[in-house]
C-alpha cells in the first residue's frame, strides 16, 4: 500500500511540474501570441489603418531599452509589425505619429519576438494618410485618399499580371481567379461570375449563408477585359451591352467609368447587372456587380422564403462597396 501511494505521489509531482513549465514558458517575455484576432488572416494581404508608433515589449517589468522598433498601431489599439521585402520603402525611417493606410501580406508573429503585436505585415505600399484632400504614398505618387478607401480587415485580391486589384469581406466573399472555377455550391442557373470566357480576370463572389432558403441565387463583382471594344470609343459607348447609353459617370480611384445598368433571364431566372467600363493600356476594362435570382413565384407555396428587396439592397450595397475598392497597379 506504501508503495502504491508512493507512485501516486510521484505522479502527481511530475504533472505539476509539466504544467509549471508550460505556464512559465506561455508567459515567457518573447513567447509567440496565440489566440490573436487575426489569426485566420495569417498568410493573407490586408489593408490596415493606424499610426505609426514604437512598438510595446511585452516585458515590461525591469529596465527598459530604448530603440524604437517602427510598427503600426492600428485604430482599434492593437500593434503590428512592419517590415518591407522591398528595402525601397524605407520601413525604418518612417515617421512616428503619421496616420498611415498599411497594404501587405500578415504574417504570424515570429517565435521570440519580443514586443507585443498581434502579426506583421510584410508591406507592400504605404499610403499616408492627411485630412487634406491629398494623400502621398511611400512612392512619391500624389493620389486622392478615396483612392484608397479600403475598409480595415479586408483581404485584397491583387493581379499582378493584369494589373488590378479588389479587396473583399472575407467572412462572406471569396476570390476565384482567371481558369478557376467556383463551385456549384456558390453558383446558380446564370452564374454570378464570367469565368470561362476567353475573357474573365477575375472574380470575387458571395459565400454567404444568410438567403439560404430563399430564391436568391448569387451574387459576385467580376473583372474582365472586353475584346470586342477595340477603341475607347467602343468602351465609353457600350458597344457590348444591351443598353448602349451610360446612366451616368463615376470616379473609382482617380478612373472615370462609364456606368450602365443591364441584366439576363432565362427559365423563371433573372440576373441585374451594374456595368462598370474604363478605357485602360488601350484595353476596355468592365467590372460586373452581379446579382441573380429566381422567381418567386414559381415555387410551391411555402416550400422557401422569398428574397425581399430589402435584402436585394443589403447585397447590392455590400457589391459596391467591393467595387469602389477596385484600382488599377
Amino acid at each position: 500500500m506504501k508503495k502504491t501511494w508512493g507512485i501516486i505521489i510521484i505522479f502527481l509531482l511530475i504533472v505539476i511540474a509539466i504544467g509549471g513549465i508550460t505556464l512559465f514558458e506561455k508567459g515567457k517575455p518573447g513567447s509567440p501570441q496565440t489566440g490573436s484576432p487575426f489569426a485566420d488572416k495569417f498568410g493573407t494581404e490586408i489593408v490596415q489603418s493606424g499610426t505609426v508608433a514604437c512598438l510595446p515589449h511585452k516585458d515590461t517589468t525591469g529596465p527598459q531599452t530604448l530603440e524604437c522598433a517602427i510598427g503600426l498601431k492600428g485604430d482599434d489599439g492593437m500593434y503590428f509589425g512592419l517590415q518591407a521585402s522591398n528595402p525601397g520603402l524605407g520601413v525604418p525611417s518612417f515617421e512616428t505619429g503619421k496616420t498611415v493606410r498599411v497594404t501587405g501580406v500578415l504574417q504570424e508573429p515570429e517565435a521570440g519576438n519580443k514586443y507585443n503585436t498581434v502579426g506583421t505585415i510584410d508591406v507592400s505600399s504605404v499610403e499616408v494618410v492627411n485630412q487634406s484632400a491629398q494623400n502621398q504614398n511611400a512612392s512619391g505618387t500624389s493620389q486622392s485618399i478615396a483612392a484608397s478607401s479600403v475598409p480595415n480587415g479586408w483581404t485584397v485580391f491583387s493581379d499582378e499580371a493584369d494589373g488590378f486589384r479588389l479587396a473583399y469581406p472575407s467572412d462572406d466573399f471569396a476570390v476565384v481567379k482567371k481558369s478557376e472555377k467556383i463551385s456549384a455550391e456558390f453558383s446558380s442557373y446564370i452564374p454570378p461570375c464570367g469565368e470561362g470566357s476567353g475573357d474573365f480576370l477575375g472574380c470575387v463572389y458571395f459565400t454567404g449563408k444568410e438567403y439560404s432558403g430563399t430564391n436568391f441565387g448569387s451574387a459576385g463583382v467580376s473583372v474582365q477585359v472586353l475584346k470586342n471594344a477595340t477603341t475607347e470609343q467602343e468602351c465609353e459607348a457600350g458597344e457590348n451591352v444591351p443598353v448602349k447609353t451610360a446612366t451616368h459617370q463615376e470616379s473609382i480611384n482617380g478612373q472615370n467609368f462609364f456606368v450602365f445598368e443591364s441584366g439576363d433571364a432565362a427559365m423563371s431566372h433573372q440576373s441585374d447587372d451594374i456595368l462598370y467600363q474604363v478605357w485602360h493600356n488601350n484595353q476596355c476594362f468592365q467590372i460586373d456587380a452581379r446579382l441573380t435570382s429566381s422567381v418567386y413565384e414559381v415555387y410551391a407555396t411555402g416550400t422557401i422564403q422569398k428574397f425581399t428587396d430589402q435584402d436585394k439592397q443589403k447585397l447590392e450595397s455590400s457589391l459596391q462597396s467591393i467595387v469602389q475598392t477596385f484600382s488599377f497597379l
